[in-house]
């Protein structure tokens, strides 16, 4: 649950949602608010700036467009090796804490799993 100061980094904050429940896993951070400009190379710049100060300590709670979680969960690997993240389990109505390491990120990005995504293994059989 929450270390020593540790925070909780909302990627997008709406006044539609309520994010009591993740008050135990630290101090709420809004990424951004609202109708955030998700086209804009600037976005970019904006995260970087909020996440400046992110720690392995921190959370970061997917909200929002999934450009902009995208964004921040790039931004959080970029800084450290391991990003946990919390995902609102509809069914129990709890947080679960996932985490994502940056080498499973560039799994994601290495050429065996571009083959994998673009069915070029497929092809070969």
């Amino acid at each position: 649950m929450k270390e020593l100061n540790s925070r909780v980094f909302i990627v997008n904050d709406s006044y539609k949602h309520c994010y009591d429940d993740a008050k135990p896993f630290g101090s709420p951070v809004r990424v951004t608010v609202g109708n955030a400009p998700i086209f804009d190379p600037r976005i970019m710049w904006e995260i970087r700036d909020v996440m400046e100060d992110f720690t392995s300590n921190d959370y970061v709670l997917l909200s929002g467009h999934a450009l902009l979680c995208f964004y921040v969960l790039a931004e959080a690997l970029r800084r450290v090796s391991e990003a946990k993240i919390l995902v609102w389990g509809a069914k129990d109505r709890t947080y679960k804490v996932l985490t994502i390491t940056r080498k499973f990120w560039e799994y994601m990005q290495s050429e065996e799993e571009r083959k994998w995504v673009t069915g070029e293994e497929l092809e070969q059989h």
